[in-house]
């Protein structure tokens, strides 16, 4: 009876490993669009012209 408490725990803590980094993926995917929507953002405001070698 202890072994099948054990192999269920370990396989409850590889599903709640594998979720967290489900979790922790889906927000770096969230960070970059933000990035890249307030890089567009940068640019659309600031423009060409702007002086900042940085956004062309």
């Amino acid at each position: 009876m202890a072994t099948t408490s054990f192999y269920s725990n370990w396989n409850l803590h590889k599903l709640q490993q594998a979720f967290k980094w489900v979790v922790y993926l889906l927000l770096f995917v969230n960070y970059c669009f933000y990035i890249e929507e307030d890089w567009s953002a940068a640019t659309y405001t600031l423009g060409v012209d702007a002086g900042l070698t940085l956004l062309r």
